[in-house]
C-alpha cells in the first residue's frame, strides 16, 4: 500500500516508531476525513478567517522543507524510512503517514499533497492530559510568539503567509499550511470542475430517462 524512500540521517528526532496503516484506525479515519476536497478547503478557509498573531520566526514543519515540494524533495528529511503513502486518484491527493516521538510524546504525522505538491502537514498528539496540552501550547507560543498572549483559536502566521492552527477535539493536532498559495486555488478549481462533471452526468441521465418515457 505504501512506498518507501531512502532515509538520510537527521538529528531532528531521536526515535521512530513502526507504522501499520491497515491495523490502525487513526490512519483510516484521517484518510476518510479527507476523502472530499471540501475538507481541505474548509480548513484553509477557517485559517484565513481566524484571528492572526504575527510571528517573526519562519514556520516550517520540517527544516528546509517548503510548501509546494514533492515527495521526492522531502523524503530525505523525513526522520524515518518506515512511512507509507496513501493515494486518492480521484482527488489527485496523497497522504504520507509516519509516527515518531517528540520528547516523551508519541506523535502521528501527516503530510498532504495535491497533484504531487505538499500543502498541509500535521502533528497529532494522542491521549494528552490538559496539563500536557497546555505545556505544548506554551512551548509553541514561546517559540513563535514570545511575550504575546495566545488564546484558543488564534492562528500563528509568519511573513511568508504560512500558518499554524490548533485543532483540539478528539486529539490535539497542530496543522501547518500556507494561507496565500496557488495550491488551494488549484484545489478549488479542480473541485469546481468535478462538480460540473457530476452535474453534466446527472443532466444526461435525466435527459435519457425523459426521452425514454
Amino acid at each position: 500500500m505504501g512506498k518507501y524512500f531512502q532515509k538520510i540521517k537527521t538529528q531532528l528526532f531521536k526515535h521512530t516508531l513502526s507504522l501499520n496503516i491497515a491495523g490502525d484506525q487513526y490512519y483510516s479515519r484521517i484518510f476518510n476525513k479527507y476523502d472530499k476536497l471540501e475538507a481541505y478547503l474548509s480548513l484553509h478557509q477557517k485559517s484565513l478567517s481566524g484571528n492572526y498573531l504575527q510571528t517573526l520566526t519562519n514556520i516550517e514543519f520540517i527544516d528546509n522543507i517548503k510548501f509546494g515540494f514533492n515527495i521526492k524533495d522531502i523524503a530525505p528529511y523525513i526522520p524515518t524510512t518506515n512511512y507509507q503513502v496513501l493515494s486518492n486518484e480521484t482527488l489527485n491527493t496523497k497522504i504520507l503517514f509516519y509516527k515518531m516521538f517528540i520528547a516523551d510524546h508519541r506523535v502521528k504525522c501527516q503530510i498532504h499533497f495535491f497533484r504531487g505538491k505538499m500543502f498541509l502537514c500535521s502533528y497529532t498528539f494522542s491521549y494528552l492530559k490538559d496539563s500536557q496540552q497546555n505545556e505544548i501550547t506554551d512551548i509553541l507560543r514561546n517559540k513563535y510568539l514570545p511575550g504575546t498572549k495566545y488564546s484558543d483559536g488564534d492562528i500563528i502566521r509568519d511573513s511568508l503567509q504560512n500558518c499554524i492552527s490548533i485543532e483540539n477535539s478528539l486529539e490535539y493536532t497542530l496543522n501547518y499550511m500556507p494561507l496565500n498559495n496557488e495550491i488551494f486555488d488549484e484545489i478549488k478549481a479542480f473541485k469546481n470542475s468535478m462538480d460540473d462533471r457530476k452535474k453534466d452526468e446527472l443532466n444526461a441521465r435525466e435527459r435519457e430517462i425523459f426521452n425514454k418515457l
